[in-house]
């Protein structure tokens, strides 16, 4: 189990800006991590008391076979970078701790898939998302390591989006824009 503060920033992007974005980390020396392609389920109570205090809990199977349960408290925003802090588990019976969660009260209500391209650039980690609602990059690591990558991919730290995947998400179903 891993336990740690998850400090990041995210901009709506789409196919060209992902293609501008590989380039320009290609010739900052980053290297490519590799892409995942993600199953993710947002698991929360029937009154939904996760989600309207801001936490999330999910479990992400990946398409190489591992599965995470991940625990999400509150975020908080500073010039436009959210922090909040983040425990994850690695397990490899994803039915059995589907199962664990629903024996203890919680059900899944949100779905999503998203494939990840992730980038290593000089300690800090990015990310570049394809969902069903949208493109988007994101950039993970301390704050100063996050400004100075996006200074260096020439993303304006004015254009982050607060909104995580799981409210875009729903807005989507809903039928509204996911920005």
């Amino acid at each position: 189990m891993q336990g740690s503060i998850e400090t990041e920033a995210k901009w709506q992007a789409d196919a060209r800006e992902h293609e501008r974005l590989r380039a320009a980390l290609r010739r900052a020396g980053a290297s490519l991590l590799g892409t995942v392609r993600e199953s993710n389920q947002l698991f929360d109570t029937v009154d939904e008391a996760l989600r309207l205090g801001g936490r999330v809990l999910r479990v992400r199977g990946l398409d190489d076979g591992r599965s995470i349960l991940t625990s999400k408290g509150p975020a908080t925003y500073h010039e436009g970078i959210k922090t909040r802090e983040e425990t994850e588990l690695a397990f490899t019976d994803r039915d059995a701790m589907i199962g664990i969660l629903n024996g203890i009260g919680f059900r899944v209500t949100l779905e999503y898939a998203k494939t990840r391209e992730s980038w290593d650039c000089h300690g800090a980690s990015v990310a570049l998302d394809a969902l069903e609602f949208g493109r988007f990059v994101e950039i993970e690591g301390a704050e100063d390591q996050i400004r100075s990558t996006a200074d260096l991919l020439a993303l304006d730290m004015a254009s982050v989006i607060r909104q995580g995947y799981p409210s875009m998400m729903r807005a989507y179903q809903a039928g509204e824009r996911a920005d």
